[in-house]
């Protein structure tokens, strides 16, 4: 198999690093890998390779009105309108990076058959004024917030159609799903690392994860079931996919299709709450649109290393910072240029 050279815009790795297989929007050039851009992977490359934003262009999309987070109730569906989406998209509504070629995902207003692209109001006045426009939102931006500590739920993506999981509130016939000494294997800054389940605590439902380098961590069921070696092998092995790289596998392995905002209580409560907290790198609060800061995962393993500088080793100073993804942006970019120059 050739190999594509350029590195995926959402982690920033070649093609082949960890076994990842890369891919080339034949439309804007763009480069991702499979599993990075939450598709189903091959061992092939397709020169004919087109992604969400450039598919979309052209198309006209059914929206529901009003176009509100959650949907309207029983309403929901009873009144549509048609938007066209006539360029490439590039503004992503969970950051304010507008902008440049990257990996994007429709952002849609609910889960669910009756679910439709979300619709971001016009906003300003005379030149400054933007029309109403379809949403999107940077594939990266959406991963991130689903991965963080804090805000994991707040957005999740949906397949075939709406389709989604989540974890049942009746879990009182939860049992150990997955032995000690299970193979996994998990992507951090530093590259990927192997590792295995310690234990499990049945208390708590957690499994602790031990990796190459001797650190630990606690993770969740379905923490722990992304990260199976034997799940990534049998996804890499598959050989039933269709062309366009877009349907399930024999074990039920689907691609995102759109990503949606939590609108449950619990989820509501946790977005609200980032909202009033100030970002440690701009000073700004952001409450007036569809963003979602994220607090520093401080001492966590999945930690950006560069948010380390922005708080201290205590308590109060890990819960009250947070980081705009703008900043995130901003942060990561200049990682890049100092790496590249």
């Amino acid at each position: 198999m050739n190999t594509i050279k350029g590195k995926c815009d959402l982690c920033s790795k070649p093609d082949g690093y960890g076994g990842h297989n890369l891919q080339k929007c034949k439309d804007c050039g763009l480069l991702v890998h499979e599993l990075c851009y939450a598709t189903v992977p091959t061992d092939s490359k397709n020169p004919n390779w087109i992604c969400h934003a450039c598919k979309a262009v052209g198309t006209e999309v059914e929206v529901n009105v009003p176009s509100k987070v959650g949907g309207c109730g029983p309403k929901t569906g009873t009144h549509r309108e048609v938007m066209r989406q006539e360029t490439r998209p590039m503004e992503c509504a969970l950051c304010s990076v507008k902008t440049g070629i990257h990996a994007m995902h429709p952002l849609y207003d609910m889960p669910g058959a009756e679910g439709r692209q979300l619709v971001l109001p016009a906003t300003g006045v005379g030149f400054k004024k933007t029309e109403k426009r379809l949403a999107w939102v940077h594939s990266l931006c959406a991963q991130f917030i689903c991965s963080n500590d804090g805000t994991r739920g707040c957005v999740y993506g949906t397949y075939d159609g709406g389709k989604w999981e989540i974890a049942s509130d009746d879990d009182s016939d939860h049992v150990q799903k997955y032995e000690k000494g299970t193979k996994v294997s998990k992507m951090f800054d530093a590259g990927l690392f192997s590792g295995e389940i310690l234990e499990y605590h049945p208390t708590e439902k957690l499994y602790t994860v031990v990796y190459e380098d001797g650190d630990r961590e606690d993770l969740e069921e379905d923490e722990v079931e992304e990260m199976l070696v034997s799940r990534k092998q049998s996804r890499c092995s598959n050989e039933t996919l269709n062309t366009d790289n877009q349907s399930k596998d024999d074990e039920g392995l689907a691609a995102t299709e759109w990503f949606v905002i939590s609108n449950d209580s619990k989820h509501s409560k946790i977005i609200a709450e980032s909202r009033e907290l100030k970002c440690t790198i701009c000073n700004s609060i952001d409450k007036r649109s569809f963003r979602i800061p994220v607090q520093c995962s401080a001492w966590n393993k999945s930690e950006f290393s560069e948010f380390k500088k922005c708080h201290k080793k205590d308590k109060y100073e890990k819960r009250s910072q947070c980081v705009t993804l703008q900043c995130m942006w901003d942060v990561l970019v200049g990682q890049l240029a100092t790496m590249q120059g």
